[in-house]
Formats: C-alpha cells, sequence, structure tokens
C-alpha cells in the first residue's frame, strides 16, 4: 500500500501551485515608448528596423516604438532639436 500524504505536503504543494498561477496572472510591466526617425525616407538599410517592428520584437524587448519615415522637411536633426 501507498501510504498517504501528509497534510503538510498537501499544502505546501497547494502553495507553490497558487504561487505559479499567480506569478503568470501578474500584469507585464508598461511598455516604454520611442519614436524613432530615420535619416531618409524608408530605404533597404531600415528594413531590420521595420522587420523586427513587424515581428514584434521591440514589444517582446518592453518598447513600444513609433517608426517616422523622415525627408528632407522633417531631418532627423530638425525634429530632435524642436523637442527641446
Amino acid at each position: 500500500m501507498r501510504p498517504m500524504m501528509n497534510c503538510q505536503t498537501v499544502s505546501l504543494a497547494l502553495a507553490i501551485l497558487s504561487l505559479s498561477f499567480s506569478a503568470h496572472a501578474a500584469s507585464p510591466p508598461p511598455l516604454t515608448k520611442i519614436r524613432f526617425v530615420t535619416d531618409w525616407k524608408a530605404q533597404a538599410e531600415h528594413g531590420g528596423f521595420y522587420e523586427a517592428l513587424a515581428e514584434g520584437l521591440y514589444k517582446k524587448a518592453g518598447l513600444d516604438v513609433t517608426i517616422i519615415a523622415s525627408s528632407r522637411s522633417t531631418s532627423s536633426g530638425r525634429t530632435r532639436r524642436s523637442r527641446r
């Protein structure tokens, strides 16, 4: 015959199980918002940034990224200076 588990063992198992469920139910921390301005209109060399956005890699890293394709009238330097 198999010995019955004592009350302490069952209580410990239930406590561990409830902690594992509560850890998964906790809400993730808020994403850090980032606005990324390219140095010119979208080009092949920017493809990695757009691919990472499409694949959700930024969100997995805790980032909420917005990519802004620059143009001659909205260069990265002008955008950066206007925020000061």
